[in-house]
């Protein structure tokens, strides 16, 4: 019905959720905090007339939060924290949590969907270029998507690809760490003998004479050991061995010389890459 209107579809947001596909880039726990800084007396002799006897106040959908030894009160116990409220003098800072734990369904989710690329214009383009031109990075291979609909018109996050363990770094609000990241990756790579692998990189291993059964399988490079000048490689999962013996939390890790790599499909060893999500999507548990 929406993709039968084009109006309403430009209006919706459900183009930010109909065939996407989201990664997860930052949970937050929430932990029910509430805090209050009283800059006037006003402002805190309404915050006293607001309590209950027990130091606690409710919120208009029922949740009840009691006054916390922080803050301003930090370093109050039960039995002093009344009285040491009640002679508190602005400007100061209390804090409140709720009676009740909260559970992790009030954590809050931020994710970026992977499969809207898009060319920037205007201010954006003109902000995002003048960054890559301050930080010499015109040569780090940069795609832009349209992350989701919170803060669209801002970079909320970048993936710079390169990394121990999972391939890849997450940078919060800072397209120029981002492109600096890229970089270093990169030049990591281009050291002599590493043959333009880069941590992180996914690979397909080739040549391996003691192992020939592992020629042609993916993995994805986790560490450089610079003692015996191979790189550690965990295989994909569809490529490991259970009938293999490993150590816990190796599994199927393989040491590798440079020269029996190839970079699979990652630019990640030769210029750097960054995918730059312009908005985000945001929603509880």
């Amino acid at each position: 019905q929406i993709s039968s209107n084009p109006l309403i579809a430009m209006m919706s947001s459900a183009q930010n959720w109909l065939r996407g596909v989201y990664l997860i880039t930052k949970v937050e726990e929430d932990t029910g905090e509430v805090s209050f800084p009283l800059e006037r007396p006003s402002q805190l002799n309404h915050l006293k007339d607001m309590l209950e006897d027990d130091l606690s106040w409710e919120s208009p959908d029922g949740t009840q939060y009691c006054l916390q030894s922080e803050a301003s009160l930090a370093g109050k116990n039960e039995e002093t924290l009344k009285e040491a409220f009640m002679e508190l003098v602005t400007p100061c800072r209390v804090v409140f949590r709720p009676k009740v734990q909260l559970n992790c369904a009030d954590d809050k989710v931020a994710a970026v969907n992977l499969t809207r690329p898009f060319q920037p214009n205007g201010s954006l383009a003109a902000r995002v270029n003048a960054i890559i031109r301050q930080t010499k990075a015109e040569s780090v291979d940069v795609t832009y998507f349209r992350g989701g609909p919170c803060d669209d018109e801002s970079v909320v996050s970048c993936m710079v690809l390169g990394g121990r363990r999972i391939g890849y770094t997450i940078v919060h609000q800072d397209f120029k760490t981002a492109l600096l990241l890229a970089k270093r990756n990169a030049l990591q790579a281009k050291i002599e003998g590493r043959n333009n692998i880069a941590v992180g990189q996914d690979v397909v291993l080739q040549n391996l004479g003691k192992r020939p059964d592992l020629n042609g399988k993916r993995g994805l490079v986790q560490a450089y050991n610079e003692k015996d000048g191979r790189f550690e490689v965990r295989l994909l999962e569809e490529h490991q061995n259970e009938q293999e013996e490993s150590t816990p939390g190796e599994a199927n890790i393989k040491r590798v010389k440079p020269i029996n790599l190839v970079a699979h499909s990652s630019n990640i060893g030769k210029n750097g890459t960054v995918f730059v999500f312009v908005g985000d999507a945001r929603w509880t548990r």
